[in-house]
C-alpha cells in the first residue's frame, strides 16, 4: 500500500506524489520484457514490500480455492438470469438462475485486489480451457465496482496537472469510478464547454509495477513446480500487463481515440469523443462532455439498435479498418440523444494486419457457409491451430480431457477434421461428446440447419481444445473479449439475432478486396474455375446466405458503417451514395469494386477469365429462352461478364449496359 492509495481511500489532503517508477512504465522506448526486467532489479532490494503485498495475494487467493472447494450451496442472493439487464418479459426476470455463493466470492476478491487482477480475471472469463467453465461464466458477470477515491485529492491533482483556473466550476462527486480512473463533469472556463474530465487513482502506478512483479513471481515458481506446463498464464499476463501500461498514460489514450476517430469517419452513426490537447497530461484526459444513456436504461427498440450498430462496428474495425476498441462493455458505450453509438475509452487499442483481416474474414465466411475445412484453414492463418495436429494422452498413451497430465501425441490432418467438423455440427441441445469419441462414433448432427452463434463455436471448440492442441496468439485475447461481449448482448434481445451474420457483409467485402497475396489466390479460386470459367456455384453460396442474411435481420444487406438502414427505413444505401448492399446483388458489389481504387485484386482476377468460356457464359446469360431458367445469381453475373469482356477487347473497365432481355441486377428474389 502506497501513502497515494491511503490518501485515496481514508481522504488525506496531501497532494499525490508522482511514482519514481512511472518514466520507466510509461517509456514507449522500451519493450514490456525490458520494463519487467527492471523492476525485477527494483523490488529484489525491497523484500518487505514483496512479502506484505505477497501475503495478501495469497490470502486472498487462499479464501477463493477454501471456499470453491467446500461449498456447494446455492446463492444467498441469486443473480437474475443473463437478458435481465435488458428491458425483457417480466416472467423470465423473475426466475433467477442459481450460482454458486463461490462465484459471488470469486468476483468480490478479484475487484478486492485491484486493477491489474480485475483486468486478468475479465480476461481469463474467456478462456475456460485455463480456468474451469463455472469459474469463467462466474468471472463474465465481473464488473468493476472499486469505491471512489477523494474529490479533494482528485481536484488537487488536476490543479498540479494543467490547473484549477481552466476550469469555472468542477462536480463535487465524479460521475464515474473504476480501478483505473475516476471521471467528473466540467465546464471550461474559457469557453463555457462541458466537459469530462478523467482524472488516474493516486497510487496507481506503484500498486501496478508492485503486483506485476508479483504476478511473475508466481508464475515463475508454478513453472518450476509443474515442468513442461503451458505457457498459456504467461502469455495473458503479457498481453493484459502491457495493454496495462499503456492505460496509465492518458496521453497514448488521446492519441487512439483520434487516431480512431480518423479510421472510423466514414460510419455515419459512431461518435468519438474528442480530447481537448492541452488539458492533457499521463494523469488526466479532458474530453468532449456527450450526454447519453447506457443499455440497461434504454427502451427495448433503443437497446437493439444500440446493440446491432455496436456488432455492426466491431466488425468494421476487424475486417476493415484493423483498428479495434479493445474494450467494449456496458459502461464504455453509450447512446446519445440523436441515436448515435457513442464509444468512450480508448486506453486498451488493439491492431489487426491485412493477413488477420482477411482470414477473419475468411472464418465468417466459412463458418456461415459450413465448410470446416476451409474454416481450418483460416485458423491456421491466424495462429489457432499448430501445422501439426496432436491430441492431449496420459502417460499410457490414451486420450483424456480436462488439465491432468499427460503429452501432446501427434495425429493425422484427416482424424482432426473429423474431430473438428463432428463438434460443429453436433446438435446444440445435446451434450457434448468428446472429441476423440466423436471421431469413432460420430454425434447426431441437429435436424434444422441454423446459424451458429459466435459464443456457440466458441464454447464448442473450448471443449475440443480440452482434447486437441490449439494455440491463442497475443493479439487474439482482446479480440474474443470484444465479440464474446457483443454476441452476448445479440443473443439477449427479445428476439436474438446473431452477431456472425451481421459481420458476414463485412467479410465477403473483405473476401472480395484483398491486401496480400494469399487473399488475392484465395479470390481467384473463389471467383474462377481451374479453366477460367466464372464459378457460379461458390457464388451463388457466397450472396445466397447474405441474402438470407438479410431478410432474417431485417436489414438492406449494407452494413450499418456503409449507410445500411434497419427494418427498410430510412435512406437508402443508394440515394446516399453509399456503396451498394449486397442484397442489391453480388454483382453490383462486384461491378462497383471493378472501378474503385480497392478493386484492383478483383480487376485482376476478372483480366484472367477465360474469352471463350466467358462469351459462351454470356451468350448463354443473355439467351432469352434460356434466361427465365437462371437462378439469380446467374442472371445477376451478365453484367460482370460484359465488363470483364469489354476490359480484355477494349482495355478500359468502362460499366456494361445491362443486356436485354430484362433489368438483371434487379431480379425478383424468387426467380
Amino acid at each position: 500500500e502506497t501513502r497515494g492509495d491511503r490518501q485515496g481511500q481514508g481522504g488525506g489532503h496531501g497532494p499525490e506524489r508522482r511514482s519514481d517508477l512511472e518514466p520507466l512504465l510509461l517509456d514507449r522506448s522500451l519493450t514490456f520484457e525490458e520494463k519487467m526486467r527492471q523492476l525485477d532489479t527494483y523490488f529484489e532490494d525491497r523484500p518487505l514490500l514483496v512479502a506484505k503485498r505477497f501475503a495478501q495475494i495469497v490470502g486472498a487467493f487462499t479464501r477463493i480455492l477454501a471456499v470453491w472447494r467446500l461449498d456447494n450451496s446455492k446463492p444467498e442472493q441469486p443473480l437474475p438470469p443473463p437478458g435481465c439487464a435488458f428491458e425483457t418479459d417480466a416472467e423470465e426476470c423473475q426466475a433467477p438462475e442459481p450460482e454458486r455463493y463461490r462465484g459471488t466470492v470469486l468476483r468480490d476478491t478479484v475487484c478486492s485486489l485491484g486493477v491489474l487482477f480485475i483486468k486478468l480475471a475479465q480476461t481469463a472469463a474467456t478462456r475456460p480451457d485455463l480456468i474451469g467453465d463455472e469459474a469463467a461464466m462466474s468471472l463474465e458477470k465481473l464488473q468493476d465496482r472499486t469505491s471512489p477515491f477523494n474529490t479533494t485529492l482528485a481536484k488537487q491533482i488536476i490543479a498540479e496537472e494543467i490547473g484549477s483556473e481552466k476550469f469555472s466550476e468542477i462536480t463535487d462527486n465524479p460521475v464515474a469510478a473504476a480501478s483505473l480512473a475516476q471521471v467528473y463533469k466540467a465546464r471550461l472556463a474559457s469557453t463555457g464547454e462541458q466537459v469530462a474530465v478523467k482524472v488516474r487513482r493516486p497510487g496507481l502506478v506503484d500498486q501496478v509495477a508492485l503486483d506485476s512483479y508479483i504476478v511473475r513471481l508466481i508464475l515463475r515458481l508454478y513453472t518450476k513446480v509443474f515442468a513442461g506446463a503451458d505457457r498459456d498464464y504467461e502469455m495473458l499476463f503479457k498481453e493484459v500487463g502491457s495493454g496495462l501500461l499503456e492505460e496509465l498514460d492518458f496521453r497514448r489514450e488521446a492519441e487512439n481515440a483520434r487516431e480512431f476517430a480518423e479510421a472510423h469517419a466514414h460510419i455515419p452513426y459512431l461518435r468519438v469523443p474528442d480530447s481537448i490537447p492541452d488539458l492533457i497530461t499521463t494523469r488526466v484526459l479532458t474530453l468532449e462532455w456527450i450526454d447519453g444513456r447506457k443499455l440497461t436504461e434504454l427502451p427495448s427498440a433503443e437497446q437493439r439498435d444500440m446493440v446491432r450498430k455496436g456488432i455492426d462496428v466491431c466488425f468494421a474495425q476487424l475486417l476493415s479498418t484493423g483498428i479495434v476498441h479493445a474494450d467494449p462493455h456496458y459502461g464504455n458505450m453509450l447512446y446519445d440523444n440523436s441515436g448515435k453509438l457513442t464509444l468512450l475509452d480508448f486506453g486498451l487499442v488493439t491492431r489487426v494486419t491485412d493477413a488477420q483481416k482477411e482470414a477473419m474474414a475468411g472464418s465468417v465466411v466459412h463458418t456461415l457457409n459450413e465448410d470446416w475445412v476451409g474454416l481450418i484453414n483460416d485458423y491456421r492463418e491466424l495462429g489457432l491451430l499448430p501445422k501439426q495436429p496432436a491430441i492431449w494422452v496420459d502417460k499410457e498413451g490414451n486420450p483424456t480431457g480436462g488439465l491432468g497430465q499427460g503429452y501432446w501425441k501427434p495425429v493425422t490432418r484427416e482424424e482432426f477434421v473429423t474431430a473438428f467438423q463432428s463438434s460443429l455440427e453436433a446438435d446444440p441441445s445435446q451434450p457434448i461428446v468428446p472429441a476423440a469419441e466423436a471421431v469413432k462414433n460420430p454425434p447426431p448432427k441437429a435436424q434444422i440447419r441454423r446459424k451458429r452463434t459466435f459464443s456457440e463455436i466458441t464454447s464448442r471448440l473450448t471443449e475440443l481444445s480440452f482434447q486437441y492442441r490449439f494455440t491463442l496468439p497475443e493479439w487474439m485475447l482482446f479480440i474474443i473479449r470484444s465479440v464474446i461481449t457483443l454476441d452476448g448482448f445479440a443473443g439477449r434481445m427479445k428476439p436474438p439475432f446473431n452477431a456472425l451474420e451481421l459481420a458476414y457483409p463485412h467479410a465477403v467485402r473483405r473476401a472480395l478486396t484483398p491486401l496480400t497475396r494469399g487473399g488475392q489466390q484465395a479470390l481467384l479460386d473463389l471467383l474462377l474455375t481451374k479453366d477460367g470459367d466464372i464459378n457460379l456455384q461458390r457464388l451463388s453460396t457466397l450472396f445466397q446466405d447474405a441474402d438470407e442474411t438479410d431478410t432474417k435481420q431485417g436489414t438492406t444487406g449494407t452494413p450499418l458503417s456503409e449507410g445500411g438502414t434497419k427494418g427498410g427505413g430510412g435512406t437508402s444505401a443508394a440515394a446516399a451514395g453509399i456503396t451498394p448492399s449486397l442484397s442489391e446483388g453480388g454483382s453490383e458489389v462486384i461491378k462497383e469494386l471493378i472501378s474503385s481504387v480497392e478493386g484492383a485484386a478483383l480487376r485482376r482476377v476478372l483480366y484472367k477469365l477465360n474469352t471463350e468460356l466467358a462469351l459462351f457464359r454470356l451468350l448463354s446469360l443473355i439467351s432469352p429462352l434460356h434466361f427465365k431458367k437462371l437462378s439469380k445469381v446467374e442472371k445477376q453475373m451478365a453484367p460482370v461478364v460484359m465488363t470483364a469482356l469489354r476490359r480484355q477487347l477494349f482495355g478500359s473497365w468502362v460499366e456494361a449496359s445491362p443486356p436485354p432481355p430484362a433489368p438483371l441486377a434487379a431480379a425478383p428474389a424468387g426467380s
